[in-house]
């Protein structure tokens, strides 16, 4: 039984944020796919337990942990994390999480 993964790419204000390239999907350590601006990925995944996070050459976002029930389609937004300043200081290597994966709900 299969569950679906579904990122969707919210692009942020200013120049930071994902709407500039790509940025790659990782699922439970694995490369399997890319999120592009205003495109959703999607991804069928087994049921059960997934870890998941996205990034790009250099930055990155958290991890989140899911358990997946078969038929589900998982939504997830992936934006930029903080404000503009905190998004330049990871712009330069300074601090956490460049990208925010959050659930979306309904």
């Amino acid at each position: 039984m299969t569950a679906t993964l579904r990122i969707e790419s919210i692009a942020g204000a200013g120049m930071l944020g994902p709407k500039h390239g790509s940025y790659k999907v990782f699922l439970d350590g694995v490369l399997v796919g890319k999120i592009k601006r205003k495109v959703p990925f999607e991804k069928s995944v087994a049921a059960g337990p997934h870890e998941f996070h996205v990034k790009d050459e250099w930055h990155f976002s958290n991890e989140l942990r899911g358990d997946f029930q078969a038929g589900e389609v998982a939504r997830f937004s992936c934006k930029p994390a903080g404000n503009p300043l905190t998004s330049l200081l990871r712009l330069v290597g300074i601090g956490g999480e460049y990208f925010s994966l959050d659930p979306v709900e309904g």
